[in-house]
């Protein structure tokens, strides 16, 4: 077993700006690692106001040669919408299924699905190359509202027929009241999505962000969070919820 007793990150005071239904194994981690990681919420999800996309697809049976996840949230809302159309979600079989992210992947199984193919790194155009040739195949995308289109595009320029069906909306969380303050008793801050760092700005108003290391969970994020005008510290080389504790705590390490 690893002993995090001497963690760059013990003591260290983390906000944690995922979704709340999102943010507990990230928590966990950080506490394992000694820091002291609190729930600073930017985005909430919220089913698709519009799912008849999806029960069509659904009710048409295995109509596709895959299906990708890019996301848990997008798992977690696919199958709710066909628990609540009482129609049997593909699990197997002729369909196959892809997932972005070992996460991913996990959510999946957890709904007793076979996952075929995970690329090796988390990102969309890995993805598209680990599919290899698709000419021809009807793929399956449930995503999110504001999801990037990179996947969906290059896959089409690959041959295949896709289909972006929305089933869930990211939407911004409520400020806490004492935002302010639990910046000022922060040493960093985390952004998982580009999302996150998008609401957390807002959340500010116009202020100036008190002077916080910054983790990214990839290079997306860390790109949106240049963008808008925040330095980026570390970023996870892998991106999952452990890839991004790693490069904090490696940041924050002894040189």
């Amino acid at each position: 077993m690893i002993n995090y007793a001497m963690s760059s990150l013990a003591g260290r005071n983390v906000l944690v700006t995922r979704a709340i239904e999102q943010n507990t194994s990230l928590i966990d981690l950080f506490k394992r690692r000694g820091a002291v990681p609190v729930a600073c919420p930017t985005i909430a999800t919220e089913p698709a106001e519009d799912v008849s996309a999806v029960v069509r697809s659904l009710a048409a049976g295995p109509g596709h040669d895959w299906i990708v996840f890019t996301s848990t949230n997008g798992v977690r809302f696919f199958f709710d919408v066909a628990e609540s159309a009482d129609i049997h979600a593909p699990d197997g079989g002729p369909v196959k299924i892809a997932a972005i992210g070992p996460a991913t992947a996990a959510a999946l199984q957890a709904r007793g699905c076979t996952v075929d193919l995970m690329p090796v790194s988390h990102v969309a155009e890995a993805l598209v190359e680990a599919m290899g040739a698709v000419d021809g195949c009807r793929i399956l995308i449930p995503t999110a509202d504001i999801a990037r289109d990179t996947l969906a595009a290059g896959l089409e320029a690959a041959g295949a027929v896709v289909e972006v069906v929305t089933v869930y909306r990211t939407v911004p969380a409520r400020r806490p009241e004492d935002l302010f303050g639990m910046l000022a008793a922060a040493d960093a801050v985390t952004f998982t999505s580009s999302s996150t760092a998008l609401n957390f700005v807002g959340m500010l108003e116009g202020q100036t962000m008190p002077d916080l290391i910054v983790a990214c969970i990839g290079s997306k994020t860390a790109e949106t969070v240049r963008g808008l005008g925040l330095p980026v510290h570390a970023v996870a080389e892998v991106s999952t919820a452990e890839g991004l504790v790693n490069a904090l705590e490696a940041y924050l390490a002894p040189q």
